[in-house]
């Protein structure tokens, strides 16, 4: 489990650090104060290669037209402070862990602009020899492992070609994962996907209870789509729901964001077990009055999953609902943290649990 993070370079931050992180960790602050950017740091150190699926899900994409064809490239830039590629440019990100058995370790990747050993030799084959339009690569490098080199277009991005021939040589593990959830929730395609290694296991009752704390006249959910991602008008179907008084099932899309976004929650949780859950907006289309047994949801099942949760909220009623099961003895003690993050400032301010509880019952802002 993390314990601290120190962030460096990394888009607006130069050097920043989160320190008394815990099992459920809130990121609160302004908007633009760099909440999501500390979700990505901590989804980059566990996987270097998800820089990818950082700049898509931010729309940092470059479009290239050669004249004979025209592809989308990842636009590097972004990731560096100041958003500018030069040589010697380098982002690190750093973290303090503490496993079960209580022992301490770190864990280092590092990000950088260098000079292409490989510019002007010709050594890749045709299908690829249009990336070596630049001096320079994308390079990073975690500690006790080698280093990647990604060639830059003369337009300094990465093809998605590029990425996809380096990926086929990494080795296969089994990496601890770190589930993003973004704002959007998932696609229909995910959560079928990630139903498929829940079903007929004791976690399946979960995802119906998760979702009877908005509809408790939910009895059964079953999944009958595919995992294709071709119909954009089927972005909620493949889900169905039964009542208790109706004989038909319904599609779960006909009954609102709110659930949707539960389903989504409590299929991440239990799909990032042993790892990491990332959670952009945690209480994005859920009223207040269900974000108590959310927060009970994710904290409990976090702890006998050996999940830890990083989650970003603007929402006083978010930290107030966190407050109430931390008060009440919901979860377990000593579980839950909440950080503000400040962008001009060099660390995060955390607030213990019983910070937490005194803030709520005094109506101290701490957003």
């Amino acid at each position: 489990m993390i314990t601290s993070l120190n962030v460096h370079n990394y888009r607006c931050f130069s050097n920043y650090r989160l320190s008394n992180l815990k099992r459920v960790n809130l990121l609160v602050g302004k908007n633009n104060s760099g909440k999501t950017c500390i979700l990505e740091a901590v989804q980059l150190l566990r996987n270097p290669w998800s820089f990818l699926s950082v700049l898509r899900r931010r729309g940092e994409v470059l479009s290239n037209d050669n004249g004979e064809r025209s592809r989308t490239e990842c636009d590097v830039k972004h990731l560096f402070r100041g958003h500018e590629l030069q040589e010697h440019s380098q982002f690190y990100i750093r973290a303090s862990h503490e496993d079960l058995n209580e022992d301490s370790f770190e864990e280092a990747i590092c990000f950088a602009i260098q000079k292409n050993h490989e510019y002007g030799e010709g050594s890749l084959s045709d299908e690829y020899e249009d990336t070596l339009g630049n001096e320079l690569c994308f390079h990073f490098n975690k500690r006790m492992q080698g280093g990647v080199d990604f060639d830059l277009s003369s337009s300094g991005g990465v093809s998605q070609k590029e990425f996809y021939r380096h990926l086929q040589r990494e080795p296969n593990d089994d990496k601890p994962p770190a589930v993003f959830l973004p704002t959007g929730s998932m696609s229909s395609s995910d959560i079928i996907s990630g139903w498929k290694n829940i079903a007929l296991t004791d976690e399946e009752e979960l995802v119906t209870d998760a979702l009877r704390l908005l509809e408790p006249d939910i009895e059964r959910i079953a999944f009958v789509g595919s995992e294709s991602r071709s119909a954009p008008e089927a972005q909620r179907g493949g889900v169905l729901v039964r009542m208790k008084h109706d004989k038909k099932p319904i599609p779960i899309g006909s009954m609102g964001d709110g659930i949707w976004r539960v389903l989504a929650l409590a299929i991440s949780v239990i799909r990032a077990q042993k790892g990491i859950l990332l959670v952009d907006e945690i209480d994005t289309g859920l009223h207040h009055t269900a974000l108590a047994g959310v927060w009970r949801m994710i904290a409990i099942t976090a702890q006998r999953l050996d999940v830890q949760v990083f989650a970003t909220s603007h929402s006083s009623d978010c930290v107030r609902s966190l407050a109430e099961v931390i008060e009440y003895k919901e979860i377990p003690e000593d579980s839950v943290s909440i950080q503000r993050i400040e962008r001009d400032g060099e660390v995060a301010v955390p607030y213990s649990e019983s910070e937490i509880v005194a803030a709520a019952r005094h109506h101290t802002e701490v957003r």
